[in-house]
């Protein structure tokens, strides 16, 4: 069988690099809404710390949360503004997960593989813990979902503030 990269390279006359390089490019087009670009995660990365990234997602990730709160008191009815909301927060969050990884792990370089095992187990049980709280008590409302996503990332953002401060 031939692959369609094969009859790519034999129709163009491009190597391997170039054609990967190509659909590459075509896959950023495709996921470049909700993951921004993935060059564009090399010149954030090349330009801030993962601390500074973290804190600012935490501030997107805020905002999020703000507008879902403020929407559900003011104008429970808006959807575009509850997606509104929904996307940056939700957006933010890949953002912050990958960061916070990055910040927690530098400190752990002979014991990698504990420390992420550590780190993934506290993920999934903090993240459990307060789902299911969310979960119990929003009878049938939004209301108590967005101000605990909302009260989570400023608990989060307080602690990476005050984490970066400490590490100084």
């Amino acid at each position: 069988m031939v692959s369609c990269t094969s009859l790519l390279r034999l129709s163009s006359g491009l190597s391997i690099r170039s054609i990967s390089s190509a659909w590459l490019k075509r896959f950023n087009t495709l996921v470049s809404l909700p993951e921004l670009n993935i060059i564009d995660w090399y010149i954030l990365l090349a330009r801030f710390e993962p601390e500074t990234l973290l804190k600012a997602f935490l501030g997107l990730q805020v905002l999020g949360g703000t507008i879902l709160v403020v929407a559900s008191v003011v104008i429970p009815d808006a959807l575009y503004v509850f997606v509104a909301g929904f996307v940056i927060a939700i957006a933010a969050n890949g953002a912050v997960l990958s960061n916070a990884s990055a910040c927690f792990m530098k400190h752990f370089g002979h014991n990698a593989g504990s420390a992420s095992a550590v780190l993934g187990a506290t993920q999934y049980t903090v993240g459990g813990t307060i789902s299911a709280f969310s979960a119990f008590i929003s009878m049938g409302s939004i209301q108590p979902v967005v101000i605990v996503l909302l009260v989570s990332s400023i608990i989060a953002l307080t602690g990476a503030i005050i984490a970066a401060n400490y590490a100084r």
